[in-house]
């Protein structure tokens, strides 16, 4: 995926419709753009695959915690 993604217009204006209608605030364009875009960054931290040597490490302790039940 590449580092920055651009939000199609269509994203913003139905960001823009659910904030209003969740907190009765208007957005324009510009916020709209930008908290789209750090809620993409988010999700893309957050659900970013482990690096090799880590997966390995949470597995192995995944497993040990297992074995303790």
């Amino acid at each position: 995926m590449p580092d920055f993604f651009m939000l199609p217009q269509k994203a913003v204006e139905e960001l823009k419709n659910i904030y209003r209608k969740k907190y009765g605030k208007e957005l324009n364009d510009s916020e709209a753009f930008e908290m789209g875009n750090r809620l993409l960054n988010l999700f893309r931290t957050v659900l970013k695959p482990l690096p090799e040597n880590e997966s390995a490490e949470f597995n192995k302790t995944k497993i040990c915690q297992q074995k303790k039940k």
